[in-house]
């Protein structure tokens, strides 16, 4: 069905070849805009059937803007600037940067999150420290973890908050930035349980 302008911004009719509503071809509304990082967007709002009208559709677009530009994962507290949980930006992540990916990208990553970094998702970025991804990072190689892998995790890791600054979610300093890639083994393995890394 070929979609058709209508007064309002964004807002556009399609005529159906098979409903009927009041005598004549049911119409549906749908919305379009680009979203904040420039990808345009459409949405289907509903049928004339149903309710719908073109000026519901211009609401529905305008708060579909509103969550778009300014979201719901970045709450503040005590008029401190906004920070996502880890578990929040990494959905956003995950939506946004590796959905499509090619290969085997997004299910290691997948892996790799879900193995070793959920134990800090109801952490706020700006709460990790640099101390704890060490911490995290010997216990790993303590438990036989290759160089490779702990890279991998801090890779991720790194990835993920160099995105967050990228899209204006974040803008405080990433704990990665002190933290080597890759170390020696402690002397005294104390196990790989990712939860004791979390001061």
């Amino acid at each position: 069905m070929e979609r058709n302008r209508t007064r309002y911004v964004g807002v556009y009719t399609r005529e159906s070849a098979s409903r009927k509503y009041d005598g004549k071809p049911d119409i549906c509304f749908e919305v379009t805009f680009k979203d904040r990082f420039n990808k345009k967007i459409w949405h289907k709002v509903g049928w004339r059937s149903e309710g719908y009208t073109a000026a519901m559709a211009v609401e529905i677009r305008a708060e579909l803007l509103r969550k778009d530009r300014h979201g719901e994962i970045l709450p503040k507290r005590n008029g401190e600037s906004a920070c996502p949980t880890l578990a929040e930006a990494w959905k956003l992540y995950r939506e946004r940067h590796l959905t499509g990916a090619k290969g085997r990208s997004a299910q290691a990553a997948d892996s790799l999150y879900s193995t070793h970094l959920q134990c800090f998702e109801r952490k706020r970025l700006c709460e990790i420290s640099s101390g704890e991804l060490e911490t995290l990072k010997r216990r790993l190689l303590a438990a036989g973890r290759s160089p490779q892998t702990v890279r991998n995790v801090l890779s991720l890791m790194r990835a993920l908050y160099r995105r967050m600054v990228d899209w204006g979610l974040y803008n405080g300093v990433s704990p990665l930035a002190s933290v080597k890639m890759a170390g020696g083994v402690p002397e005294r393995p104390k196990g790989a349980d990712c939860k004791s890394a979390v001061i």
